[in-house]
């Protein structure tokens, strides 16, 4: 069954699709993970930008998954480590980390003291050292395991303590440097409440939300690749997507858990019969093979209904959320599998697009059959708007995405309705800034989007290059693994009894071990000349507030963006 395609969405051009089907456990053909980094190498090779790519999947364990190649790929790269950053909201657990799990073990030792925690502590310093390539013999892990341990006799907060302990592994590899981060923000959530509270306190704590703490990848408007859900990604669009997991179940069952639900069937239901009466059931839904042969059956087959429906819907979220190319990656139909998984869907509606329509051909790759448009070469990315060069006879996305029948999901573009205030615009970009070349690509998109002036661009970058062209300045925005950077990160403040938030705070440590921090609040006022004595206050209860949280000198400053000469030394 085919769908018209929606008014609004006619006549909006042609893109390009791939959609490669890759067998399992084949010596001979690329896997998941290889066919991925290949298709973003192409994708980089034709203009691409990371910040034009999205890469879906159906769940959280699945963009983890992606989020740990792409991490282990940007490990592997020198100069070009950056192209594989990547934004994500629900990707990667903290607990996968290995100097997590070793810090969630040393807390664990120190809670609750046993021969059983001490034992398992040293086991943790062992693995670590095996997974950096260290000496792992028994006096090394004895000096750690004391070293580590001398430390809670300091009497510093769980939130410092935790700090001198991640220096004392030394230097991580950039892989674990997200998690550490994001395990330090939620350190540092628990100990803005009193710098007293005690480590057994903060275990007690931790043990309540560490299996549900996600790493923070950031957002905004950076330049990296996204990494969602498919249900995160609905009302979104992104020039390229790719789903590297299209093979779902779509009956999926749990069979070591129950599906209970109480089902009323009214006294004029059409079902009603004489093995079916009136009245409220409970029913296991998981348990369909029996359900299905019984007189409940019709509600077993409109539950399959629905579960068909709402997968296919979540298949046309997927690839509706595609401007200019869509790249989908699924599994060959199974025979044994009684199970109806999307790929049957996909696979056979390919078939027949492929017999209906003569811009889709069908070729080997590597050993992979592949369905993509009928072009002589891919299409390059125009570089000056984002838009892909079309090509003749292109598959048109929108021909692709009417093989369900399902609504139109109608798409909001945040800013396509409403005028948004400049000051807001500006500080979201400078809060997606991590290093100092993240800042002219993003300005550039806003700019080309229409959403700041030409005079508006030139300004902040004039004044941003000049100021960064002083070392002291250039230091706010490191290189990453260099500093600790935060963006609107939240201070509590116990005197007024209110979360703060600077706009960027960059913390530092000597070789010593102290921290050094500094906290810039931006301003788009144009005349600095005359500060507001509120705006300075504001600053020095940052610097308060961080100082108290264990970082032991601290300097805050006014930047007035749009002045040339606008960086301000408040304390």
């Amino acid at each position: 069954m085919e769908q018209e395609v929606p008014d609004q969405k006619q006549g909006t051009g042609s893109g390009y699709v791939e959609i490669s089907v890759l067998p399992d456990k084949d010596e001979n053909t690329p896997d998941v993970e290889t066919y991925l980094h290949s298709c973003l190498e192409d994708l980089f090779a034709r203009g691409y930008q990371p910040g034009d790519i999205a890469i879906l999947s159906r769940g959280n364990k699945e963009c983890a998954e992606v989020a740990t190649w792409l991490t282990e790929w940007a490990a592997e790269e020198d100069e070009e480590a950056g192209k594989y950053d990547f934004v994500s909201k629900s990707a990667l657990s903290l607990t996968s980390s290995v100097v997590i799990r070793l810090l969630r073990t040393l807390i664990r030792a120190l809670s609750s003291p046993s021969p059983q925690s001490e034992k398992l502590l040293r086991l943790m310093i062992q693995s670590f050292a095996r997974s950096r390539d260290l000496e792992s013999g028994e006096q090394q892990v004895e000096s750690l395991y004391n070293s580590l341990m001398d430390l809670s006799t300091t009497g510093l907060s769980v939130y410092e303590f935790l700090l001198r302990a991640i220096d004392l592994l030394g230097e991580l590899p950039v892989e674990e440097r997200l998690y550490v981060n994001s395990f330090i923000d939620l350190a540092y959530s628990y100990s803005r409440r009193s710098p007293d509270l005690s480590i057994r306190q903060f275990d007690d704590w931790l043990d309540q939300r560490i299996d549900n703490a996600k790493v923070d990848m950031g957002g905004g408007e950076l330049n990296r690749i996204n990494v969602l859900t498919i249900h995160d990604a609905k009302g979104l669009e992104f020039p390229v997507v790719i789903l590297p997991f299209t093979d779902w179940d779509i009956y999926s069952t749990n069979r070591r858990k129950r599906d209970l639900r109480l089902i009323r069937i009214a006294e004029d239901d059409p079902n009603l019969s004489s093995d079916l009466k009136s009245g409220i059931y409970l029913i296991d839904m998981n348990d369909r093979k029996r359900g299905l042969a019984s007189s409940l059956a019709p509600i077993y087959e409109a539950a399959r209904e629905s579960s068909y429906m709402e997968e296919t819907n979540i298949l046309y979220v997927a690839f509706t959320r595609a401007v200019s190319e869509l790249h989908v990656f699924t599994k060959p139909t199974s025979e044994s599998d009684k199970m109806l998984k999307i790929n049957n869907i996909i696979l056979d509606r390919m078939n027949k697009l492929g017999d209906l329509r003569g811009d889709l051909i069908k070729e080997e790759r590597q050993g992979i059959p592949v369905w993509r448009s009928n072009v002589a070469e891919k299409p390059q990315r125009k570089q000056e708007d984002g838009a892909t060069t079309p090509s003749h006879n292109q598959t048109t996305l929108d021909s692709l995405v009417s093989i369900v029948d399902l609504e139109d999901l109608k798409v909001r573009d945040e800013y396509a309705d409403e005028k948004t205030d400049f000051g807001i615009l500006i500080h979201r970009l400078m809060a997606s800034v991590y290093s100092k070349e993240d800042v002219k690509p993003l300005l550039d998109k806003l700019h080309q989007s229409g959403r700041i002036s030409s005079k508006d661009n030139e300004t902040l970058l004039q004044n941003f290059a000049a100021a960064m062209e002083d070392p002291a300045y250039a230091s706010w925005f490191p290189q990453r693994g260099e500093a600790i950077v935060r963006t609107e990160a939240t201070l509590f403040d116990s005197k007024s009894n209110q979360e703060q938030r600077p706009d960027r705070i960059v913390i530092r440590s000597d070789s010593e071990g102290k921290r050094y921090g500094v906290i810039i609040d931006y301003k788009l006022g144009e005349d600095p000349s005359s500060i507001p004595d509120a705006y300075c206050r504001q600053v020095r209860r940052y610097v308060e507030q961080l100082r108290k949280s264990g970082v032991e000198e601290v300097t805050g400053y006014l930047w007035y963006l749009r002045s040339p000469n606008g960086i301000i030394k408040v304390c």
